[in-house]
């Protein structure tokens, strides 16, 4: 809370909380959560590091989880996809859904989508 402090009283003045937005992408466009690139620091040294779906950082760059797709895109929320390095950034879109780093791609430069597959397939 804020406090605001005239000659006679003190009045507490509510913050308003944040506004959070679903963004839905249009016309074959596509919202990715890029994969963060995470590197460890060894003895001074900075080793490339692998994230949640085990890839090397070079590959991860390109990597990312679908936020969101437009109607008629054949990819789902959560799917793992490989897109393209040219993928448009706003700040807008991380102020107003609350995820930082979101990359819009046309569905055209999701290049292939990946799926999980068991040791016995």
């Amino acid at each position: 809370m804020n406090v605001a402090v005239t000659n006679r009283s003190i009045t507490e003045i509510p913050v308003a909380k944040k506004k959070v937005y679903r963004a839905t992408p249009f016309s074959k466009w596509v919202l990715v959560k890029p994969i963060e690139i995470k590197e460890t620091i060894e003895d001074g040294v900075v080793r490339p590091g692998t994230d949640s779906v085990g890839m090397p950082s070079d590959v991860i760059s390109q990597t990312g989880h679908v936020v969101a797709a437009a109607e008629g895109v054949p990819l789902n929320r959560g799917d793992l996809v490989l897109f393209t390095r040219h993928a448009m950034t706003f700040r807008a879109l991380d102020e107003l859904t609350g995820i930082p780093g979101l990359k819009l791609v046309r569905f055209e430069e999701c290049y292939c989508g990946f799926e999980e597959i068991t040791e016995s397939e």
